[in-house]
């Protein structure tokens, strides 16, 4: 089975997995958030009164990228992703996850799979 989603959804998702506990997840999972602070700063100044998740999809929107730095296994699994990751990837979620966070009913589990298949 092949899911389509809409640039707009699959932004959407991404976003809400960011918001809804995937971060710390990923923290857990030996894996941190890095993004150069020009870029985060210049994506903040686009925005009024933003939070972090919104400063981050700034970024991606801008053609700006986020990194997902592997700490625990010397920087092996390290992943660079682009808005384009997100409109390829986030339809990869397994289904479960994937349809709780299209109709808002997921969880931090729901997010760091989203997370994890933009990875």
């Amino acid at each position: 089975m092949k899911i389509v989603l809409t640039k707009k959804e699959s932004e959407d998702v991404f976003f809400d997995a960011l918001c809804n506990g995937g971060l710390s997840y990923m923290e857990v999972a030996g894996i941190e958030l890095d993004f150069a602070d020009a870029e985060y700063n210049k994506a903040k100044g686009k925005l009024k009164n933003p939070c972090f998740e919104e400063v981050l999809m700034q970024i991606i929107k801008s053609k700006g990228s986020l990194l997902f730095k592997d700490v625990e296994n010397d920087g092996e699994y390290s992943k660079v992703v682009t808005l384009a990751d997100v409109y390829k990837n986030v339809c990869k979620t397994p289904l479960n996850h994937l349809a709780d966070a299209i109709n808002k009913k997921g969880d931090a589990v729901t997010s760091y799979m989203i997370i994890q298949a933009v990875c």
